[in-house]
C-alpha cells in the first residue's frame, strides 16, 4: 500500500482524480497538472482496463499531450493494449472515442472527411495501423493535423481546413490518437513533420499477472493468486520451450479469452456441488487452459505442453474434457447423411473449432490441403442449424469466398478514379447483408485461401474487440454478434503478429485426417452399387495401401513438387472411378482386370511427379509387390510408365496391358 505525505505527492498526483467543482457545476478529471471537464457520454456499461503500470505511464503521457494540443501515440508489439488503453482513457473522462482502422487505400479526400467530423462533434480519434497509409497522403495529412492543433493552440472557434473553401467549427475537447505496429510488411515511416504532432508513447510488454490475478478475482476465483501466478509461469515457458510456430500466440489477447472461459467454467461449475473450492478452482483452470491451447499445437509440442501442465499442478490428474453430446450427435448424423466417416481426431478438430467460436469471433483453421478444414466447417455448421431449427432459431448460414481471387480494392472497396463514387468491394456487400442490424441470420463468413498482410490488415478492428470493419470511405459497420468470421489457410507465413494475436487458431494436421477415411468414405459410395467391386477394390488398396509401401515411396522417391499424400490417394480414386465408369453395359471384370486398373492408376497418381530413375525404381517395386501377376511384360528400357489397360471391348486385347503408340 502507497503511503501519501500530502496532495501535491506525485504518487497521487499521477492517478486519473475525479472533482466536482463548485464554481461551474462540473465535474472535473486531472492527471498531473492538466485538467479535464468530464464529458457525460453515455457509453453503456463497458468492462474497464486493469491498471498496470504500464497503464499509468500511458495515461500520463497521453494527457500531458492532450494538455499541449498535441496527439498521442502510443507505439509497440501487437497485443499491448495500444488501442484498448486509449478507448480506456476515453471512457474514464466521459468522452467517445471513434476507433478507425487505417489501409492503404485512403487519400487525403477520406482523412479530411474524418478529421473535420472530429473538429465539429469534439469526438476523439483513434487511427489504428496508422503507418499503413501511403507516404504521399501521409504528408497532406500532416498539413491537416498541423492545421487542427494550431486552432487548438489559439483557442479559435472556426479555421480554415486545408483544401476546404469556407470556415470549420472546432471543438477544443477533441483528441487525435494514432497506434503503429512498427517493422511489419506494408508499414511505412512517418513524415519528420507528423512525428512532431503527436507525442510517442513506447507500449511494451505490459505486467500479465497484475492482469490475470485481477480478471480472475472479477471472474469469482477464491485462489486468484496462486492460479495468477501459474498462469503466467506456463505461457513463460510455452513462449521459451515450444517450437517456433508462426501460429503461436500467447500474448494478452488470448490471455483474455482464455481468462473469459474459465469464469465461465467456474460459474457452470459453482451451480452443482461443491466439495473443496479450492481444489475444484485448481482443476477448472487447468482443463481451461489445456482445452483452449492444444487446438493450435502441433503434434511435436503437445506432449511438453501436456508435462509443463502436470508439472505446474501437481494435484490435478487428467481433467474430463468438456463434452458437447447434442452438438457430436448431430455432427453424426451429417455424416452418415453426406457418406463421410466420423473419424475422432477430425472430429476433435471440429469440436475444437466449435469451442474456439464460442468466446473468438474471429477464427482460423490453419493447416495444408486435404486436412478436412472445410469439411469440418460445413459438418459443424450444418449440426449448428438442425440444433437451432429444434429450438425455432434460423440455422447457420456460410458464405464462402477466396480472398486471393481479387485485388484488395475490389474486395473492401475503391473510389472511382475519375468521378470519385465510391464502389463496394465482395467482401463488404457480403458484410453488409451478414451484419445488419435487425437480422436474426447467423452467418459465418468463411475466407478459403491464403492469408497475407495485404488485404487481412484491413480486418484488424474487425477480428479484435472493436468488432467493426471501417472502410476507406468512411463506412464503419459493426460485427453482429450472430456473426463469425473463419479463414482457412495453409500456413500463417505471411500474416504479421497483429493479425494471428487476433484470432482463435485450430490447427489441422495432416494425420488429424489421414487418407484412410478418404479411402473408406470411397469404398462405401461404390459398395451402393456393386458389394462385388467394393470388395474387390478394398483388398486391393489393403495390399497396395499398405503403410509400409507409402512409406517407402516416401523414403526412396522425391516428387518434383511437394504434394499432400492423402491428394495422390485422391488423384488415385478418382482415376480409378473414371475407369471404371468407361465399363460398357453390362460388361463385367475379373478380380485381374481391377488389378491392372488398379496398378495403372496407382502408377499415374502416386508415382506422376516422379523423375525417369525414380520411375524405374517404383517400376522394380511395383513388380515385387504385385509379385509379377497381372503386370506388364516390360523388356528394359521400358516401365509400367509404357502401358496402358486396353478398356476396348471391341479390341482383342480387351484387359490386357498394352504399349503406348
Amino acid at each position: 500500500m502507497i503511503s501519501y505525505q500530502s496532495v501535491s505527492d506525485f504518487q497521487w498526483q499521477r492517478q486519473l482524480r475525479c472533482y466536482w467543482n463548485q464554481e461551474d457545476d462540473e465535474c472535473h478529471v486531472q492527471v498531473c497538472n492538466v485538467d479535464f471537464t468530464y464529458c457525460y457520454e453515455y457509453l453503456g456499461c463497458t468492462g474497464r482496463l486493469v491498471i498496470t503500470p504500464l497503464t499509468d505511464r500511458c495515461y500520463i503521457s497521453l494527457t500531458q499531450a492532450l494538455g499541449m494540443c498535441y496527439g498521442g501515440a502510443p507505439a509497440g508489439p501487437a497485443g499491448t493494449g495500444k488501442t484498448e488503453t486509449t478507448k480506456d482513457l476515453a471512457r474514464g473522462l466521459g468522452k467517445w472515442c471513434v476507433v478507425f482502422n487505417c489501409s492503404d487505400q485512403m487519400h487525403t479526400a477520406d482523412t479530411a472527411k474524418l478529421y473535420k467530423g472530429l473538429c465539429m462533434s469534439g469526438s476523439w480519434g483513434c487511427f489504428d495501423e496508422f503507418n499503413r497509409i501511403e507516404l504521399e497522403v501521409l504528408s497532406v495529412v500532416a498539413q491537416q493535423v498541423e492545421a487542427i492543433m494550431n486552432a487548438l493552440r489559439e483557442r479559435r472557434a472556426k479555421f480554415q481546413f486545408p483544401g476546404t473553401p469556407g470556415e470549420v467549427t472546432v471543438d477544443p475537447r477533441l483528441g487525435f490518437f494514432i497506434t503503429m505496429n512498427p517493422g511489419y510488411a506494408g508499414r511505412q515511416e512517418l513524415p519528420e513533420n507528423l512525428k512532431a504532432l503527436f507525442r510517442s508513447v513506447a507500449m511494451m510488454v505490459p505486467d500479465r499477472e497484475i492482469i490475470i490475478r485481477v480478471f480472475l478475482a472479477a471472474q469469482g476465483y477464491q485462489e486468484y493468486d496462486t492460479l495468477a501466478r501459474k498462469f503466467r509461469i506456463l505461457y513463460r515457458l510455452c513462449e521459451e520451450q515450444l517450437s517456433a510456430q508462426r501460429h503461436y500466440d500467447f500474448g494478452l489477447r488470448n490471455i483474455i479469452s482464455v481468462l473469459r472461459t474459465a469464469g465461465t467454467n467456474l460459474r457452470d461449475a459453482l451451480e452443482g456441488d461443491i466439495k473443496d473450492r479450492a481444489d475444484m478452482e485448481e482443476m477448472l483452470m487447468m482443463r481451461t487452459l489445456r482445452d483452449m491451447n492444444l487446438s493450435k499445437l502441433v503434434a511435436d509440442d503437445v506432449g511438453l505442453f501436456i508435462s509443463l501442465l502436470r508439472d505446474l499442478f501437481p494435484n490435478q490428474g487428467n481433467p474430463a474434457v468438456k463434452e458437447w453430446p447434442e452438438e457430436e450427435s448431430m455432427m453424426k448424423e451429417s455424416c452418415e447423411k453426406w457418406g463421410l466417416i466420423y473419424h475422432p481426431s477430425w472430429k476433435k478438430k471440429a469440436i475444437q473449432l466449435y469451442e474456439t467460436s464460442l468466446v473468438r469471433h474471429g477464427l482460423m483453421m490453419v493447416g495444408p490441403a486435404g486436412g478436412g478444414k472445410t469439411t469440418a466447417t460445413r459438418v459443424l455448421l450444418q449440426a449448428l442449424s438442425e440444433i437451432a431449427q429444434q429450438k425455432g432459431l434460423p440455422k447457420c448460414e456460410e458464405v464462402r469466398m477466396n480472398p486471393k481471387a481479387m485485388r484488395a480494392p475490389e474486395m473492401f472497396g475503391e473510389n472511382d478514379k475519375l468521378s470519385g463514387e465510391w464502389t463496394d468491394g465482395v467482401f463488404s456487400a457480403i458484410w453488409f447483408e451478414a451484419n445488419k442490424p435487425t437480422t436474426t441470420k447467423r452467418t459465418w463468413i468463411v475466407c478459403d485461401g491464403p492469408v497475407d498482410a495485404i488485404w487481412i490488415e484491413n480486418l484488424n478492428t474487425v477480428l479484435d474487440d472493436n468488432r467493426l470493419l471501417t472502410l476507406a470511405n468512411g463506412d464503419r459497420v459493426p460485427m453482429h454478434e450472430n456473426c463469425r468470421i473463419l479463414f482457412e489457410p495453409r500456413d500463417l507465413r505471411n500474416a504479421s503478429p497483429a493479425t494471428v494475436s487476433r484470432a482463435g487458431i485450430v490447427y489441422v494436421s495432416q494425420n488429424d485426417l489421414g487418407f484412410e477415411p478418404v479411402v473408406e468414405a470411397w469404398l462405401r459410395e461404390r459398395g451402393k452399387e456393386n458389394k462385388k467391386e467394393e470388395e474387390i477394390i478394398r483388398n486391393l488398396c489393403e495390399k497396395y495401401l499398405d503403410i509400409d509401401k507409402l512409406n517407402w515411396i516416401k523414403r526412396s522417391c522425391q516428387n518434383m513438387m511437394p504434394v499432400m499424400r492423402v491428394h495422390m490417394i485422391t488423384n488415385l480414386l478418382g482415376l480409378l472411378k473414371g475407369m471404371l465408369m468407361a465399363k460398357a453395359g453390362e460388361t463385367s471384370y475379373d478380380e485381374d482386370m481391377y488389378e491392372r486398373l488398379f496398378l495403372y492408376a496407382f502408377t499415374w497418381s502416386l508415382g506422376a511427379l516422379l523423375e525417369t530413375s525414380d520411375r524405374l525404381r517404383l517400376h522394380e517395386q511395383l513388380k515385387k509387390w504385385s509379385e509379377g501377376k497381372n503386370f506388364p511384360e516390360c523388356e528394359s528400357p521400358a516401365t509400367i510408365y509404357d502401358y496402358y489397360v486396353e478398356q476396348s471391348t471391341d479390341s482383342k486385347d480387351f484387359g490386357f496391358w498394352c504399349p503406348w503408340k
